[in-house]
Formats: C-alpha cells, structure tokens, sequence
C-alpha cells in the first residue's frame, strides 16, 4: 500500500468563483510524500482460489496467540487436545510495527510466537491448499496436528502448497491450525493466509507445477506493476510553472496513474459552488489520454467538497504531435486501457487558518480495474489498493493514513504548510 502526506497552502477568496493558488513566483510549494509499497493481484486467476484465512491487508484472521521466549514452547502445542483458553486474541499480522505498518494489528517483541485457531474449512476436500505467508524468521505450521510445513528461511508472499498425502490432514467441518515463528535476529512479522483450489489448470499435477503456475500470474501482475509505474516519478513540488493562466489548476498532467487523484483534487477552478469537471491526463505512461469527467459538488456546511468522477480511457489527441509520431512513438505503448468510476468518490475539504491561507485535504478511493489490450491479449488484470495517491483526514500528530472498507479506501491529511 502506498501511503501519502501532502503539504500544500491555498488562497481562498470568499468573493471569487475560482481559488487561485498561491505560489511564490520565484519558489514552489513543496508537499510530503511518504511512500511504502503497492500492492497488486491478478484479478481472474485461472485457478480461482477459495479463502478460509485472510492475511493482514484483507482485515486478518483472529488467533489464539502465546508469545514467549526461546525454548518455553508449551508441549504439545500442535495438539487438539491442548487448552488454549488463556492466551490472548490477536488479528494478524503481527509484528514489531504495530501502528506504523497497516497489515500489523498485534504486537510480537518475543522470540516464539504460537498461534492456534480452529476454523471450519467446508465439506469439500480440495485438490490441493496453499498458505501465502510472511514470516521472519522459521516456520512451522501442523494441520490437526500434522506437520505440513517446515522452512527456517524467511521472506514476504512465500508460498507453500500442501498437496498429496499431506493433504489427509484436511477434516469435513472444523480443523486445527497451528503455526510456530521463531525469531533469531532482526526483523520479525508473521502473516499468513490459506487458501484451496478446487480446479486446477490444465497441465497442473502436483504441488511443483501449482506452485509453477503461481509464480507465472505472480510474474503477470509484476509486468502489470512495471507497466503502470516507471521508475522515475515527479518530485513532491508544486511550481508556479505548472499552473494554468488563472492559477487555480494544474495545467500539466500527472505523471502516472499515482499523481492522478492528486492531480484532480489540487483542480480549484470550479471554487467553492462545484460545477463540472472535464479534463484530459495525456500521455500517461501506457495508459495514453485518459478523462476526468464528472461533476464537483459545492461545498458543505463541514467545508467538504465531493468530486464525482469518471476515469476511462480515450482515443489518443494529436494534441501538437504529428499522426505518424503518434502512430510510431506513442500508440505502439498505450498497452492498458482503462475505466474506473469510484465507489468511494474522492473529495477535498478547505478550512481557514490564520492569514489567508486554507488548509485542503483530499481523499480518494482507489478499486481500478485494468485490462492488458496490447495485440489482443484478453487477460485481465486487476491492480489493488493504491493505484493513485490520495490524501484525506488523519488523526492529529500522526503520519500514517487509516485504511477502510478492506484496503479500498485510504485517507489521509493535507495541512497547509508554504515554503518559498
């Protein structure tokens, strides 16, 4: 998930439809951003996996936990028959980083950590189950009370497949999952989800081969991330420059898809009585000209402003191009074609401070499903979570947004702070 502060300063003119920025004329405004990771999926998995046990960014699994120091692990911990009833109750993840990083909801500072719950995993036996796991640093997990993984490495998305003979282990109705973290230096987290496939693409046999076919959607979706995303990004300025001539919008265009809510909301133009909204983004890298259109709502008795947009692909504007370096430089990269209208509208808040500037905060879902055009490819790709940057309201003398509605909706706060 990418989390953002932005720190911009506006003037506000009661008497005047438009509100202008102010910008000094030999300076910039400079904003923060703060950025953490994206987070992306393959919308329609040939496999179509069923989930029993959601990780940390899709609200987690509540465990019976016991933390504890190295060699006092409870004997026979993997077992039915061990009480459990004192230990605390905690949702995953867990970590060190509870309160600064989302997908963390219990603390964990010990060297072991044991979890136990008891879920009911349905009347079908799958073909086979996989738990998608960040742990560090070793792993064991018993599955009523057998052994099904064991790995003292460490990393983040580690996937195991149980499938086989270790699949015997699954029960009609409620199961036993154990899991066991053992923390030797550094870093420590454990998250963990579990799913089962109950079909199989063609040519897939055995755990090898699902685990083959995982790490190729797991490779689509990086190409989807590398094309969406370039490696250079805007600095976190906002320059005389790139007004339009009445100083109340951006006139440049984001520079991909993570400036395009902001790039929407800093638009002042229709002031503070709303009106409609109709702009162009071009040249957005594979993504060409997308549009903005909507309506802005006028501003409430709170001082929140609601934008009503429609973001989609349209066909690319010559603009001051020629149609053969269309044709030849741009058209042949336009590989994703676009339509997304949010559940969540994004909206914007201003509010006096002392002087004459106003403090704006934004806020804006991001849900965006995407599809792959280049050369007719069909498949689909849906890219989760944090595909533009947005800001809305934060709690006082924090700097990291609250997340909701399942990580569809990200909020943070934008106080006004100029600098020359």
């Amino acid at each position: 998930m990418r989390r953002h502060a932005l720190f911009l300063a506006v003037t506000l003119p009661l008497s005047a439809q438009g509100l202008p920025w102010d910008i000094p004329h030999r300076g910039a405004l400079i904003y923060q951003r703060q950025t953490t990771a994206y987070d992306f999926d393959v919308g329609q998995s040939r496999m179509r996996p069923e989930w029993f046990v959601r990780r940390g960014d899709e609200g987690g699994h509540e465990w019976r936990y016991l933390a504890c120091a190295r060699g006092r692990v409870p004997a026979g911990v993997e077992q039915a028959t061990f009480a459990d009833q004192d230990w605390l109750l905690g949702k995953t993840g867990f970590g060190t980083e509870v309160g600064k990083d989302a997908t963390q909801r219990s603390p964990w500072t010990t060297h072991e950590l044991v979890l136990r719950t008891k879920i009911d995993l349905g009347r079908r036996k799958p073909k086979m189950a996989m738990f998608l796991v960040d742990h560090d640093d070793g792993l064991r997990i018993w599955w009523n009370g057998k052994l099904v993984v064991g790995d003292d490495g460490y990393g983040r998305n580690r996937s195991y497949v149980v499938a086989g003979d270790a699949l015997d282990a699954w029960q009609r109705g409620d199961n036993l999952l154990v899991v066991q973290c053992s923390q030797i230096g550094g870093t420590q987290y454990l998250d963990l989800g579990l799913c089962f496939f109950h079909t199989l693409p063609a040519g897939v046999k055995d755990g090898p081969g699902l685990q083959q076919a995982i790490t190729a959607e797991r490779g689509a979706a990086d190409k989807i991330r590398g094309d969406l995303f370039g490696a250079f990004r805007p600095p976190p300025l906002l320059l005389q420059g790139e007004l339009g001539k009445d100083q109340d919008q951006v006139r440049l265009p984001p520079g991909d898809l993570r400036e395009l809510a902001w790039w929407a909301a800093t638009d002042l133009s229709k002031g503070a009585t709303g009106g409609t909204m109709n702009r162009t983004a071009t040249r957005l890298l594979r993504l060409g000209d997308l549009q903005l259109k909507g309506k802005v709502a006028a501003i409430d008795a709170e001082g929140w402003q609601t934008l009503e947009l429609t973001v989609r692909s349209q066909d690319l504007d010559l603009l001051d191009d020629s149609k053969r370096f269309v044709d030849r430089w741009i058209r042949p990269y336009v590989w994703v074609r676009l339509r997304w209208q949010a559940r969540h509208p994004p909206a914007r808040r201003t509010a006096r401070r002392q002087g004459p500037r106003r403090r704006i905060h934004d806020e804006a879902a991001r849900h965006v499903p995407a599809r792959q055009g280049r050369q007719g490819a069909g498949r689909h790709h849906r890219a989760r979570r944090d595909l533009a940057p947005a800001c809305g309201p934060r709690r006082p003398g924090r700097g990291v947004p609250r997340r909701r509605c399942q990580g569809a909706r990200t909020r943070l706060r934008a106080a006004a702070r100029p600098t020359g």
